[in-house]
């Protein structure tokens, strides 16, 4: 069992015989630090909830001295994201979600115009998947469940201490920069991610989990092409019209997409460079 298993809420399931609720409860109120009497109503709904599976470990003997054959079922814990798809919806939705979240909307708000969105950690799948029901009439909101590896960005100027500092930790680390996405450092476990977090908290820096991450395309060069050409392609696949491609390099790109997840923006890179044209992505607020 790792230390993370500890900590995660848990419950344990066990059909108590009527002649034994009486002798069970007051076990069961003393590790929760409840009352007997909400011992006994857990207890007859056959349901109990612990803050964690080492509080679980101390009180299941317990009950198995008494005869019981209580059975664990960790819950499962998620981290999520709620996204707007551009600036406009996240100035409309903020107080409809902030009423779902039972939060203000000023503070909501703020965090949907940020990188990465409204992020909840470590909250039930249960509550998770009623969320997601209750956002589907919110038009212009998504939720995206985090999965995988993290990157970190600066969102800010570094101070250059830390800089310094963020550069020998790193190094420490062997964590290397990204030149698809412009992280300062790619592919961070979930330890790693709260280590940097720990360490450079407030400095201008985000650790974002790559499921959160939304990036816009920018044309940066048409490599040779006739810029007429190029102007009919994009007409077809972008809301493009008229666009000087011709004038289009890194210093002055012409944004072609908006939004599209890391996946997504791999694809598109690819079809792009696949008839010539040279694109650079960015990570988007929205």
């Amino acid at each position: 069992m790792t230390a993370t298993d500890l900590s995660q809420t848990a419950t344990f399931a066990v059909d108590v015989p009527a002649d034994l609720i009486r002798l069970a409860a007051p076990v069961v109120a003393d590790h929760l630090q409840i009352t007997v009497s909400e011992a006994m109503e857990q207890l007859l709904l056959g349901r109990v909830t612990l803050a964690s599976r080492s509080a679980a470990a101390r009180l299941l003997p317990l009950l198995r001295a008494l005869g019981l054959s209580p059975e664990l079922q960790v819950e499962h814990r998620v981290t999520l994201a709620v996204q707007a798809v551009d600036r406009d919806c996240a100035l409309h939705l903020a107080p409809s979600l902030a009423a779902v979240l039972n939060r203000d909307a000023g503070p909501v708000l703020a965090a949907l115009q940020t990188i990465g969105g409204v992020i909840l950690t470590d909250v039930s799948a249960d509550w998770a998947t009623d969320l997601r029901l209750r956002l589907r009439r919110l038009k212009g909101l998504r939720l995206t469940l985090a999965h995988g590896l993290s990157d970190l960005f600066a969102i800010a100027p570094l101070h250059p201490a830390t800089r310094r500092g963020l550069r020998r930790h790193l190094a420490m680390m062997a964590a290397v920069p990204c030149r698809f996405s412009g992280a300062l450092a790619a592919g961070l476990t979930d330890l790693q991610s709260a280590q940097l977090i720990a360490r450079f908290d407030d400095s201008g820096l985000c650790v974002l989990n790559r499921a959160f991450q939304r990036f816009d395309l920018f044309l940066t060069g048409t490599h040779g092409l006739a810029a007429q050409d190029v102007a009919e392609f994009l007409a077809t696949r972008t809301d493009l019209a008229d666009a000087m491609v011709e004038t289009a390099t890194p210093l002055t790109p012409l944004q072609l997409e908006r939004g599209l997840s890391r996946a997504a923006t791999r694809q598109f890179r690819a079809d792009y460079a696949a008839i010539g044209l040279e694109t650079c992505a960015r990570l988007a607020r929205f």
